[in-house]
């Protein structure tokens, strides 16, 4: 018979392939984790690798400088006791000087002493002073230093050849360097020196200071004339020219720069004058056109003195000078017109403060109608009517003080100042001495009322 399978134990068979994945899954990842591990150590091999590598060559490089040091050392040791060799041989065996480097330096010498060498070209004297540089060169110390007495005074001649015959800059500061480099080398010349060179060579810095002088001037002159054509600073060139010599050229130069000063002044003095329409205040708009026309009376004034007076320059002040007067009159009318309109106000104020002091008499009537008793106020022999009569004076006395002595006489016209000076005379006049002096004392003290603080 055919095998019959049980259909419930089907489903199981499934499961047991998945068990059998797990091991083979983790058996995977364990060995991806060996070899994980081994990497990070390699990497920190590395790591130390690298730092090993950095301490080594630090230790290199201190190593070779340590080896630099020494090096320079031994060269600085060598050299010193060369120099030592050199002197003990220049001194305890006779030098002697090789029969070709006598030779070729009498043949220079000689060249120099040539008086067609003056006359040279600057390649013939470049061609000497390099064959002077390569024999020098080619020597031995012992005997560049046995030679020096004649080193000296050829290295000197072919030095001031070579100046000579310099080429002549065209800056004036380069010439004043050039001059003062040729009287240094003519002032430095040893013994042994040709006269004639020497003359030469002092004869060249005249010749450069006297170029020096030229292109100075030139250059002033230059700078002088674009000035007075508008391209530089008139002031600082007409400085400049008083320096030079007085030729007919200097002269046209200084005009034309005082006219050109002139105009720069003026218009400076135009842009001064477009503020005064921006000025809101009548005051300032007046100081400025004061201080305008002033510098124009001034530019008018040394236009005059340099006989400088050009017919556009004169409409150009005059129309300056028309306009500031205009705002100076306008500023003066106006203040003008205020101060009278003020004075008015002052006297119908001091009328106020004259008014303001009544006769002694009816202040004494005024006193004498409040007593009380009819009797006492009746009879002109009574305590009350006396002290009524000295109340009266007292207050006469403070009504003058507190308003005459504040009225300012020199601004009371010629009416109001006679009427306060008869209310015054009349009622000081009928106090007692001492009432007078107090009043005297309080006018003494008081402060004048002003026209400006006037309400």
């Amino acid at each position: 018979m055919p095998e019959q399978i049980d259909s419930t134990q089907q489903p199981a068979a499934r499961p047991a392939g998945l068990w059998i994945l797990i091991p083979l899954a983790a058996l995977t990842l364990g060995g991806l984790g060996v070899v994980w591990m081994q990497l990070d150590r390699q990497a920190d091999r590395m790591h130390q690798l690298e730092e090993e590598h950095a301490v080594v060559a630090q230790a290199s490089g201190a190593h070779l400088s340590n080896l630099d040091a020494a090096v320079r050392q031994t060269n600085l040791t060598i050299e010193q006791q060369g120099s030592l060799l050199s002197r003990i041989v220049g001194t305890v065996v006779p030098v002697r000087i090789p029969e070709s480097t006598e030779n070729e330096l009498v043949r220079i010498e000689s060249k120099l002493s040539e008086t067609d060498m003056l006359t040279a070209s600057k390649d013939d004297a470049a061609t000497l002073t390099r064959e002077f540089t390569t024999l020098i060169s080619s020597l031995p110390p012992w005997i560049q230093a046995e030679l020096l007495p004649r080193i000296v005074p050829v290295r000197w001649q072919l030095a001031a050849l070579l100046l000579i015959h310099r080429e002549l800059p065209d800056d004036a500061d380069d010439l004043l360097d050039l001059a003062e480099e040729l009287a240094i080398h003519a002032s430095n010349h040893p013994q042994a020196t040709p006269d004639v060179l020497l003359e030469r060579l002092q004869t060249q810095a005249k010749n450069v200071t006297t170029k020096t002088a030229e292109v100075e001037e030139r250059s002033a002159l230059e700078r002088a004339s674009k000035a007075a054509s508008g391209e530089g600073d008139p002031s600082a060139s007409l400085v400049e020219l008083e320096t030079l010599a007085d030729t007919p050229e200097r002269k046209q130069l200084q005009q034309e720069l005082r006219l050109a000063v002139l105009r720069k002044e003026a218009n400076r003095i135009e842009e001064d004058a477009a503020l005064l329409p921006r000025l809101a205040d009548p005051e300032l708009k007046a100081r400025l056109a004061t201080t305008i026309h002033s510098a124009i009376q001034n530019l008018r004034i040394t236009a005059s003195a340099l006989n400088i007076e050009p017919p556009e320059l004169t409409e150009q002040l005059s129309r300056l000078a028309a306009h500031a007067e205009d705002q100076i009159q306008a500023y003066q009318a106006d203040t003008a017109q205020k101060n009278a309109a003020r004075l008015r106000d002052y006297q119908r104020w001091a009328l106020e403060q004259i008014r303001s002091v009544p006769a002694l008499d009816k202040l004494e009537s005024g006193r004498v109608a409040k007593i009380a008793s009819a009797i006492d106020r009746n009879n002109p022999l009574s305590q009350a009517r006396d002290d009524a009569n000295n109340g009266a004076r007292d207050e006469l006395v403070k009504l003058l003080i507190e308003h005459l002595s504040i009225v300012d006489l020199r601004l009371l016209d010629t009416a109001v100042s006679e009427w306060y000076s008869k209310v015054f005379t009349d009622q000081f006049g009928k106090l007692d001495e001492a009432r007078q002096i107090r009043v005297v004392e309080g006018f003494a003290n008081s402060i004048k009322h002003p026209l400006e603080n006037l309400q």
